[in-house]
């Protein structure tokens, strides 16, 4: 419960701090603009001449914490930053579906929406119903191998803050056991795992099985 309430308060920080918190340079320029109009550096000079290297002074420190920032920020954040333009690279059509899951409107959303366990398992759902569906389907879903990559994202950023959960480790040779295994329909009832499709999930402090491996038998 400690480590979700801090990554809450570190993502409401995340908000009210930085709206626009990996671009560095326009956050640079806000703070020199601020600075200008309070301290009087500019370009050129000080409206006070002799006081322009302490004002220099204080502008490299502001400038320097408010890097140290936007480094902390884009690396707390980096998977979630990764997925985010991932997940704005899908087709419309393709966002559209998966928006009641995700909310891309802006960063920030995106960070609020995804980061709960809830939504990671609707895409997990979404996901493994795309792969079984594809057994069916003439065309493939040509961006499913992107919207996996967004799961793994957003799980690996999830599981920084909570560490209860982790993936699955099915490997191919291993037989197939229908307690942690889902197998495609294109696949044999029993034998040994020839693929695996999509990884599932657990609750380690449990033991509990959350999402089977996703597998083709052989």
């Amino acid at each position: 419960m400690y480590e979700k309430e801090l990554f809450k308060k570190e993502i409401l920080n995340f908000l009210k701090e930085n709206s626009t918190a990996y671009l560095k340079n326009q956050l640079q320029l806000k703070e020199r603009v601020f600075l200008t109009s309070t301290i009087g550096v500019t370009e050129g000079g000080s409206s006070e001449p002799d006081g322009y290297a302490v004002n220099e002074d204080i502008f490299q420190k502001k400038t320097a914490i408010l890097a140290d920032k936007i480094f902390f920020y884009e690396d707390l954040f980096k998977d979630f930053i990764t997925a985010y333009r991932l997940f704005q690279d899908l087709p419309q059509e393709v966002r559209i579906s998966l928006q009641p899951l995700l909310n891309d409107s802006s960063l920030n959303t995106f960070i609020m929406s995804s980061a709960q366990m809830p939504t990671i398992e609707n895409i997990w759902n979404y996901i493994k119903y795309e792969i079984i569906e594809e057994q069916h389907r003439e065309e493939k879903n040509l961006h499913l191998e992107q919207i996996k990559n967004i799961f793994d994202l957003l799980f690996s950023q999830y599981v920084c803050y909570d560490s209860n959960y982790s993936r699955l480790t099915t490997k191919k040779g291993e037989v197939f056991d229908p307690d942690i295994h889902i197998r495609v329909l294109s696949g044999r009832v029993s034998g040994r795992v020839d693929r695996v499709l999509f990884q599932g999930y657990e609750n380690k402090k449990t033991g509990l099985i959350i999402k089977k491996s996703i597998v083709e038998n052989i």
